[in-house]
């Protein structure tokens, strides 16, 4: 979610699990960190390829140096200590290990996940994401909570160190999650569904799990099994004095849900499949009372008995648990504890299919481990692709940091698709990919958040975008305008450079009547056939009238919809039924295959409908390999309308990055130079005023009463003025703009004189000809690429281009905004 390569901590050990004198354990040494590398197509690093350090020997807290390293200060963020009552940032051995002093700042506040709950202290992933950008990380440092940096090391306790900007760091990383407080325990967490579920075992881990579970079964042929996990000894303390026999659940309980989940397989693969009949059952647990074990063989129930097997003399302290993890997780299903004394049923593991194909990251190189982290010469950019390879090279060569090229043209449509578009889309796109899209709404701005919404969640699945074009609305610039393809206006090979990911358009995929005057009764072409394709009802689940969201997408690409309303988990406000928004992480739950086969489970999948007649009553499953969604505009993944809030990911991932194509760029320049007068474009303040269609929902007040007057406008620019002047200082170029450029779609001749009696300029569209050398869509596009490149900016409340416009100002010239407001009093 932020663009940077992560670096891995070790296992450190802690007395209440396997107890102090056990070695330090690498990530590596547990999971298959090339598999993973690869299965997410993201660079993944581990300290020991940074920074030397006592890797592999026994932990001493007191013994962590080493000749030739360093102790070095490093400013993080304290997660934790933000909301902790003592602001304390969560203690670790892993700095110390490190030999690293760390000073912690506290968090700000719009980065925790519950704000209206003091208690909780979890954060969000997008409130993080957003303090790692520039303008988050600006407010971040300014908010109050700053002065309360602190650190464990003496002498550091009251420098302030800010965090550092290279290399990010937080106290601790557990209690964060996209929508829900502990959402690991959720079908939708992003963290499990996207990187956890890829976690495979080391392939020497599972060797020898395997080697065991030959020995436990007497057999070469490791049978099916059901496995049971009784956490019980340290969880008696929770009992607070009452007995223990009434507060933990019995090996019967665990025996009845054993039976559950028996019945579970056999109801999922049928009573005649292996699956469909396990009678197997394997146990493990912390409990040390003889009696408890000898009640688990009575039961007929199998155990790995470490002590009398040597797992920690053979192989070392980590191996029991290590072991029971792997054994834990081949299971064909499984029991397991929680809190509160009836066990937890989870369901039945399913296998995951990802992207086959990969891109090649066979060419870069990583940095040698030396005494300092050197955050100098290590340049987290994961615009590329990086995959750390253990022949790195010399150390001479690490500190040049040789990283070799990458080569962008691998991001290139054609590597998606078998060739140019043609009559069918499903001829076009290749058996190892996944993919998907998602149909316009309503309006050029709305419409690109929606598509950035969908870019996002491509990035959250492991899924190809294909991006439909833009479609003429009757409500903007009339349903006689062109189709206008994204690239058409944004920079998408720059986007796909960026974010490090292959973009489509739907014009590299199917043949349509793009860039011609719409027609939505003349959309047939020679070649081109009308495809069935089952999508899924993101707003239709939650509509009172099962109704998809109505769009002149599917129609313009000769594509005939079937919709199946979402399952009523992905809803964002499960516990608020007027809103209608989804979250990001419930819609990429169900582009795997558990949640896919929860949600055509659920009731509301009988509700399948479509606007074609004769495929009213027909049911066609979502596709698989080109998922597709009916609107993606209310998604969101904490807050509703998050597009308004610093810490959005949609807009801080991706929609920051969608600059403008050079074309439109350069003539919004020559637009520029006509306007001011000169070849020399000077710094201003752009003031957007809607009006024309906001005057309907003045419900029949006066509309200079309702409408926000051009004096309130002229309040908030002298603010952004003297925003820019506290910010960059009355004598810079920035801290003294006093140009003001006025954009509106407002047609009353006096209201355009009384803006030039301001001393205000304006692109007059009509006398400059733009409809006519340029096209319907091009005073809107100006319009919106002229008010980017402001150094403020001035909008009107509830507009989405004013939004996003100023967004745009914040992120791209760290300008200042203002918006107006308006409305029946």
């Amino acid at each position: 979610m932020s663009h940077r390569i992560p670096i891995i901590p070790p296992f450190i050990p802690s007395h209440s699990h396997i107890g102090p004198k056990v070695p330090v354990l690498q990530f590596s040494d547990v999971y298959d960190l090339p598999r993973l590398r690869e299965a997410l197509n993201w660079p993944i690093l581990e300290w020991s390829d940074v920074k030397k350090a006592k890797y592999n020997e026994i932990f001493d807290s007191h013994d962590s140096e080493i000749e030739g390293v360093e102790k070095e200060v490093l400013g993080c963020w304290g997660a934790q200590q933000a909301f902790d009552k003592n602001n304390r940032p969560t203690p670790s051995n892993t700095p110390g290990f490190l030999n690293l002093e760390v000073v912690y700042t506290p968090v700000p506040f719009f980065v925790k996940l519950q704000p209206k709950y003091p208690p909780d202290t979890h954060v969000s992933f997008s409130g993080l994401a957003s303090i790692l950008k520039p303008v988050g990380r600006a407010e971040a440092l300014a908010a109050p909570s700053v002065k309360n940096h602190t650190s464990f090391i003496p002498h550091l306790k009251d420098q302030f160190h800010p965090p550092d900007e290279q290399l990010a760091c937080f106290d601790n990383m557990y209690y964060v999650a996209s929508k829900d407080t502990f959402e690991w325990q959720q079908r939708h967490g992003p963290a499990w569904n996207l990187v956890g579920s890829e976690a495979k075992f080391n392939p020497k881990l599972n060797d020898l799990a395997s080697e065991y579970l030959r020995k436990v079964f007497g057999k070469e042929e490791i049978p099916l099994y059901i496995a049971v996990h009784i956490r019980r000894t340290d969880f008696k303390n929770s009992c607070k004095g009452a007995d223990i026999k009434q507060c933990m659940a019995s090996l019967s309980d665990y025996g009845e849900l054993v039976k559950q989940v028996q019945e579970e397989l056999r109801q999922q693969y049928g009573s005649s499949s292996p699956r469909g009949r396990v009678t197997e059952v394997l146990i493990s647990s912390d409990e040390d009372d003889p009696e408890f074990w000898k009640d688990v063989r009575d039961l007929g129930w199998k155990y790995v008995d470490h002590d009398a097997m040597g797992t920690a003399y053979n192989h070392g302290l980590w191996y029991p648990s290590l072991l029971d993890i792997v054994i834990h997780s081949r299971a064909a299903g499984g029991k397991g504890i929680c809190l509160i004394t009836k066990p937890t049923v989870d369901p039945p593991k399913h296998s995951v299919h990802f992207m086959a194909e990969r891109l090649d990251v066979s060419g870069f190189r990583p940095m040698l481990a030396g005494g300092r982290f050197l955050p100098e010469t290590i340049k987290y950019i994961v615009r590329v692709l990086y995959d750390p390879v253990a022949n790195a090279g010399s150390e001479s060569q690490a500190v040049g940091n040789e990283i070799s090229a990458f080569d962008l043209s691998l991001l290139d449509a054609r590597h998606y698709i078998n060739g140019p578009a043609t009559g069918r889309f499903r001829d076009n796109l290749k058996e190892e990919f996944k993919y998907i899209t998602a149909w316009n709404y309503a309006g050029m701005t709305n419409d690109f958040i929606l598509y950035v919404n969908l870019i996002f969640l491509a990035y959250m699945s492991h899924r190809i975008p294909i991006i439909p074009p833009f479609m003429p609305a009757s409500s903007h610039i009339g349903r006689n305008g062109p189709v206008l393809q994204f690239s058409d206006v944004y920079d998408l090979s720059r986007l796909r450079q960026v974010l490090n990911w292959p973009i489509l358009e739907w014009s590299d995929v199917k043949m349509a009547r793009y860039n011609e005057v719409f027609d939505s009764n003349k959309s047939e072409m020679e070649g081109v056939e009308k495809e069935v394709l089952g999508c899924w009802g993101a707003q239709q689940a939650f509509d009172k009238n099962n109704r998809p969201t109505n769009t002149l997408t599917p129609g313009f690409l000769n594509l005939e919809v079937v919709y199946t309303p979402v399952p009523f988990f992905v809803k964002l406000k499960p516990h608020y039924a007027p809103d209608t928004h989804v979250s990001f992480s419930g819609l990429a739950s169900l582009l795997r295959p558990v949640g896919r086969a929860e949600a055509l489970a659920a009731p509301s999948a009988k509700n399948y409908t479509s606007s074609v007649p004769h495929l009213k009553g027909q049911f066609h499953p979502p596709d698989e390999q080109l998922a597709c969604f009916d609107n993606m505009y209310f998604v969101a993944s904490h807050d509703t309308f998050e597009w308004q809030e610093r810490h959005g990911p949609a807009w801080n991932l991706v929609g920051t990055e969608a600059k403008f194509n050079p074309k439109l760029d350069e003539l919004a320049s020559s637009y520029l130079k006509k306007v001011f007068g000169k070849e020399d474009i000077p710094l201003y303040i752009a003031v957007h005023i809607r009006r024309t269609d906001f005057k309907n929902s003045c419900n029949g007040a006066v509309v200079e009463e309702c409408m926000a007057s051009l004096s309130a406008y002229g309040e908030r620019v002298k603010q952004v003025q003297e925003d820019l002047r506290q910010q960059y200082g009355s004598s810079s170029a920035r801290g003294s703009v006093t140009e003001v450029l006025v954009s509106s779609d407002e047609d009353d001749p006096k209201f355009w004189k009384d803006v030039q009696d301001l001393g205000w300029k304006y692109v007059d569209h009509e006398a400059m000809g733009t409809v006519e050398n340029h096209g319907l869509w091009y005073p809107s596009l100006l319009d919106i690429v002229i008010q980017s490149r402001a150094a403020g900016f001035v909008g009107t409340e509830r507009s989405t281009m004013s939004l996003v416009a100023a967004r745009r100002v914040h992120d791209w010239h760290g300008g200042a905004s203002r918006q107006v407001s308006w409305g029946k009093k």
